[in-house]
């Protein structure tokens, strides 16, 4: 075959080079999407929210307290972190953990109506991979609309993939919530589906990836584990146990959480989600973090690296070969160096081998312990952004993980258990029943002796309301501690703390169109009232009228919660049931908020 020209050579060499490294500068630039996606399927993740931290007392951690936070879990081979707020000591989070060594951060921020948050966030860019706007707020905190104004602007001004987190049970029931965002990333617990035994919880936690993956994204749990306290069915032992077998499935999570956070006292268990106590020191499960002993993950990036160096010197050896053979050869005819057809294949087999090398070195960016199989959902790769009018909501405070149970939809799903049916008197109430007074007529003014007589009505009688009272006992129960729940032994009988929610089925007696609901708060037996953080609230549900008993900040203080009632207190709510024949009354908390429950008046007129 005739020599080619050296010139021709180089040409040929230069342009596989740029094809190669083309392709190179092309996967380490790939949309921030698709990077975020590759260290959410490697990186070994963790949610955090500071030691010395207590929002309801408005304490926040200085930046050397949390960047020792963030040493500890660094050295326990974490490389994700993702966080929950962005205003005061939050928005130098990211930086923070930059500097220490973290490859990924997804920046939170509580509140989608807060301009600070946000321009925090935007100037942190730099500093993140991606962004979590708003943690179980949805049609709580803030509506669809403002919500997913707020992430659609900040991914237009960031070009940065965004995200939103709900409670799993929200994702099943609100279509719009899985088409929020670039990325699935909800708050999946198992213990608050009944799942404290390992093998149960995970199993369930892979079913609800499974269903979840049906919506064609990206998909990565944000809350997920086992508490260690609060609960004589949980340990630390457990806590371990899960995240072992968990981390041996298809399913993509973040620890949940960091450090214990002793200021959250809304349930019993909400203290001990932490693999770290509050004074940094490790429980069981830190000792096998991401599954892997420390120093075993470090033996896998040795090894990688060492490969990839090999390959890339062989690449060279070989273009050098190349290269200095054609320089020796000349031919009798034809002046000047030539190089074969078979030089220009061994020359491209060592830039193959080369860019082969610079490959395996790019993987290496993320790797950490705890690598696991990357899913094969795909990434949005644009995003429209809808302009909506202008909303205000209330602000919201800062706050951080609560784990906080799902709340159920008005209507019962079908996977609640019936509600029991109370059947109301259609007759007078007997004397047993406390029926107020009625209502008594004025007299009618005294006629002047001049006027004609004129003739005098019998007035009516007005029927009596009806009247009943519920305890507890009568409603079906979700995460409502009772005498009878082992969980709760400081309960005295007769009285519950309601976390999450009770509903019941009543029929409504004929002619009755209101319905006066009282609730009565007890006043002894941990009778402290309806209280919890800045903005938590206890919504009255009858069907589908809602009333809101909210706590903010301009109310009692103390315990570390707000108060809108305390003990031996009552409050009312009115509800129109005209031309009904059932509804269905449910009590449900939101945001945190707990009541001391003693018992339920139920009045119709």
């Amino acid at each position: 075959m005739k020599a080619l020209e050296p010139k021709l050579v180089t040409v040929i060499a230069l342009v596989m080079t740029l094809a190669i490294t083309g392709c190179a500068g092309r996967a380490t630039s790939t949309d921030a999407g698709e990077d975020l996606e590759r260290k959410l399927s490697t990186l070994c993740w963790v949610a955090y929210a500071p030691t010395h931290f207590n929002p309801d007392a408005g304490l926040f951690p200085s930046e050397s307290e949390v960047r020792e936070d963030l040493r500890v879990l660094y050295a326990a081979g974490f490389r994700g972190l993702v966080t929950y707020g962005s205003d005061n000591i939050g928005r130098e989070i990211p930086r923070i953990a930059r500097e220490v060594g973290f490859q990924g951060v997804i920046m939170g921020i509580w509140s989608p109506t807060s301009d600070e948050e946000l321009n925090n966030a935007r100037q942190a860019i730099e500093y993140v991979d991606g962004y979590v706007i708003g943690n179980e707020g949805f049609d709580k905190q803030y509506d669809h609309d403002t919500l997913k104004n707020a992430m659609d602007a900040l991914k237009k001004a960031t070009s940065k993939p965004v995200a939103t987190t709900e409670e799993i049970d929200d994702y099943y029931q609100d279509p719009r919530l899985p088409e929020l965002g670039d990325w699935l990333f909800p708050n999946v617990h198992p213990y608050w589906h009944g799942k404290k035994e390992p093998s149960q919880a995970v199993q369930w936690t892979v079913e609800q990836f499974q269903r979840l993956s049906e919506y064609g994204k990206a998909i990565s749990f944000k809350e997920v584990g086992l508490p260690t306290g609060g609960d004589p069915e949980v340990s630390e032992a457990r806590q371990a146990e899960y995240y072992r077998l968990l981390h041996n499935t298809s399913v993509h999570f973040v620890y949940f959480e960091a450090f214990d956070g002793p200021w959250k006292t809304w349930a019993p268990v909400e203290p001990y989600w932490g693999l770290f106590r509050s004074d940094r020191s490790a429980k069981e499960m830190v000792n096998y973090v991401c599954s892997q002993k420390k120093g075993e993950q470090g033996m896998t990036t040795l090894i990688t690296f060492v490969a990839a160096l090999v390959l890339i010197m062989l690449g060279v050896f070989f273009v050098l070969v190349v290269v200095l053979s054609g320089v020796m050869r000349r031919g009798d005819t034809e002046p000047g160096p030539t190089v074969s057809m078979g030089q220009v294949i061994f020359g491209f087999f060592g830039l193959l081998l080369v860019a082969l090398g610079i490959g395996l070195l790019w993987t290496l960016v993320p790797t950490l312990p705890g690598r696991r199989p990357s899913t094969t959902a795909v990434w949005p790769t644009s995003t429209q952004v809808v302009v909506v009018p202008s909303v205000t909501p209330t602000q919201m405070p800062t706050a951080m993980p609560t784990s906080t149970p799902p709340a159920p939809t008005v209507a019962p799903s079908t996977s609640t258990p019936p509600a029991p049916t109370i059947v109301l008197p259609t007759s007078t109430p007997s004397a047993s029943t406390p029926v107020p007074p009625a209502a008594t007529t004025a007299p009618s003014p005294t006629p002047s002796p001049m006027a004609p007589a004129t003739p005098t009505a019998t007035p009516i009688p007005k029927p009596p309301p009806v009247v009943i009272t519920l305890t507890y006992e009568d409603f079906s129960l979700e995460r409502v501690c009772t005498y009878e729940n082992p969980i709760c032994p400081w309960i005295v009988p007769g009285k519950a703390i309601i976390y999450g929610w009770m509903t019941k089925e009543i029929e409504i007696p004929p002619g009755k169109s209101k319905l006066d609901v009282t609730i009565s708060i007890p006043c002894n037996g941990w009778g402290e009232g309806l209280a919890g953080r800045d903005g938590s609230a206890a919504h009255i549900i009858v069907d589908d009228q809602v009333k809101e008993e909210k706590m903010d900040s301009s109310m009692n203080f103390h315990h570390n919660r707000y108060y809108r009632y305390e003990y031996c207190d009552s409050f009312t709510n009115t509800f129109d049931v005209g031309g009904k024949s059932r509804v269905t009354l449910t009590i449900k908390m939101f945001n945190g908020a707990q009541l001391d429950f003693y018992s339920t008046t139920l009045e119709f007129y």
